[in-house]
């Protein structure tokens, strides 16, 4: 998958240590800029439930999905 072509992420921004010094779904952008990247807010509903439809949209789709913490090295 060069670039992330055909990746759904969901990503979590409001996981991990506080306050984020890098913002992670731009580094993901970085990183996979043709990955479709879902940003989870609370609104959605439970992240498991955010999980299960992209990972169906994604099957339906014969995309890969994954999700994803990004940590700072």
């Amino acid at each position: 998958m060069p670039d992330g072509e055909g990746l759904v992420v969901v990503a979590n921004a409001a996981s991990g240590a506080q306050p984020q010094l890098v913002d992670p779904v731009r580094q993901l952008r970085t990183l996979l800029p043709r990955a479709e990247i879902v940003l989870y807010e609370e609104k959605m509903g439970p992240l498991a439930e955010v999980l299960e439809t992209a990972a169906a949209d994604a099957a339906s789709r014969g995309a890969a999905w994954a999700p994803a913490a990004v940590t700072e090295r």
